[in-house]
């Protein structure tokens, strides 16, 4: 699979409902039985966000900040995710915590390190410092 914004994220963006520079924002490592499709609901991905077999561990994304002039560009700090550990990770997924519900916003699974096998120590993620960042509009 490529990655992907989610068509509910985009549409919740278009209504106003979500900001990404205020909400709070989670990306997951995630193993292959995750599989989420670009179809996948709020709901669908609460399921697999809450699986602690499939999302390996999970962390907010800090300095969260929109670039660009000519373009919308997400950007944020590299997340570390602590002494992880389980199956290989093939990808990461990008929510917007609201309590109970989770809107998904991005799906990632090519990037550099990805896949990875965990070895139990500290993760950290590199956003990319391309004209891209974490996702573009």
């Amino acid at each position: 699979m490529a990655n992907f914004l989610y068509p509910v994220f985009k549409r919740k963006l278009m209504e106003g409902t979500v900001n990404l520079t205020t909400d709070t924002l989670r990306m997951g490592l995630f193993t292959a039985s995750a599989l989420p499709t670009a179809a996948s609901s709020a709901v669908d991905i609460a399921t697999i966000v809450n699986n602690s077999t499939i999302n390996l561990k999970d962390a907010i994304l800090t300095g969260k900040m929109i670039e660009g002039t000519t373009s919308a560009v997400f950007d944020c700090s590299d997340p570390t995710f602590s002494t992880v550990s389980g199956d290989e990770v093939t990808c990461v997924i990008v929510w917007k915590e609201d309590g109970v519900v989770k809107l998904p916003i991005a799906y990632i699974d090519s990037g550099t390190g990805l896949p990875f096998t965990p070895t139990g120590g500290n993760v950290i993620i590199n956003i990319s410092n391309s004209a891209t960042k974490l996702f573009a509009l």
